[in-house]
C-alpha cells in the first residue's frame, strides 16, 4: 500500500515538473522572439552604421566642393572672354579684309605684273631691286639706247661669259672701243632685239629665292611683236638679266652673217 502511494507522489511530482516546464517555455518564448527582433535591429544598425562610415569617407569636403564651384565659375567667364575676343578678331579680320579688296580696287595695277600693259612711254629706270624693276630697267634702257645702264643689268655666268669674252676680242678694234666689258657687248647687240611699243609679262615665275623668269610679249607700233624668255638672277641686293651661252652663240652667228647694227633704235 504505502508502495502504490509512492509512485502515485512521485507521479503527481512529474506532472508538476513538466507542467512547470511547459508554462516556462510559454512564458520565454515572447521573450525570444522579441531577442530575435532586437537581434536583427542591431545587425541593420550596424549595417547602416557602416554604409554610412563608407559614404562619409566618399564624401569631397565642403572645402573642395567650394574650389571646384569656383574654378567652374572662372571657366564659365573664361569661356564668355574668348568667345568675346573671338568675335573681336573676326570682326577686325573682316574689316582688314575689307580694306585689302578695297584698297585693291582703287589702286592701279601694279607695273609689270602679269597682263598689265606697259606702254614705252611709261617706261622708267626703277632699279633692280626686284624682279619687276630690273625689267623695266632693262627694257628703259634698251630704248633709249643707254649701254652703260643696260650692261649694268646684264649676267654673265661662266661658259657664257667666256664666249662673250672670246667674241668680244675677235671684233674690229673700233667696235671694241664701244664695248670694253662682254657685259657692254651683250648690251650693245640686244638693244637692237627690243621693240619699242608695249610690253606685257606673260608669265611671272620664281624657282628659287634667288631666280625668277618671265615670258614678255613685246609688241612694237608696227604691229609686229617678239615673246623672249627672260631668266632674272640675285646678285647681292639687286637682280640682273641672266645672259646665256645661246643667246651669246646667236649674236655670234649674226655678226658672222651680217653687219653689226646700231646700238640705238
Amino acid at each position: 500500500m504505502k508502495t502504490k502511494s509512492w509512485w502515485i507522489v512521485l507521479g503527481a511530482v512529474a506532472v508538476a515538473i513538466a507542467l512547470g516546464l511547459a508554462w516556462q517555455r510559454l512564458q520565454t518564448r515572447p521573450l525570444l522572439v522579441e531577442l530575435e527582433v532586437l537581434r536583427d535591429r542591431q545587425r541593420d544598425r550596424a549595417r547602416l552604421q557602416a554604409q554610412r562610415e563608407r559614404l562619409l569617407a566618399a564624401q569631397v569636403p565642403e572645402a573642395e566642393v567650394r574650389r571646384l564651384r569656383d574654378d567652374r565659375a572662372a571657366i564659365a567667364r573664361m569661356r564668355r572672354e574668348v568667345d568675346g575676343l573671338r568675335a573681336k578678331v573676326e570682326e577686325k579680320e573682316r574689316a582688314a579684309t575689307k580694306a585689302v579688296v578695297a584698297k585693291a580696287v582703287a589702286a592701279p595695277a601694279r607695273r609689270f605684273a602679269m597682263g598689265v600693259d606697259m606702254p614705252s612711254a611709261q617706261w622708267r629706270n626703277t632699279g633692280a631691286a626686284t624682279p619687276a624693276a630690273a625689267l623695266e630697267t632693262v627694257l628703259w634702257a634698251a630704248a633709249g639706247g643707254d649701254l652703260e645702264a643696260l650692261a649694268a643689268r646684264i649676267r654673265l655666268d661662266g661658259v657664257a661669259r667666256t664666249a662673250a669674252l672670246e667674241l668680244l676680242q675677235a671684233l674690229p678694234a673700233d667696235l671694241r672701243a664701244k664695248c670694253s666689258t662682254p657685259e657692254q657687248l651683250m648690251a650693245f647687240l640686244s638693244i637692237k632685239d627690243i621693240p619699242i611699243g608695249t610690253a606685257t609679262v606673260t608669265t611671272w615665275s620664281q624657282q628659287s629665292d634667288s631666280l625668277q623668269s618671265a615670258v614678255v610679249n613685246l609688241r612694237a607700233a608696227d604691229g609686229s611683236n617678239r615673246r623672249p624668255f627672260l631668266v632674272f638672277v640675285r646678285e647681292g641686293e639687286e637682280w640682273k638679266l641672266r645672259a646665256t651661252e645661246a643667246a651669246v652663240a646667236r649674236y655670234a652667228a649674226a655678226l658672222r652673217g651680217q653687219p653689226v647694227a646700231s646700238g640705238k633704235k
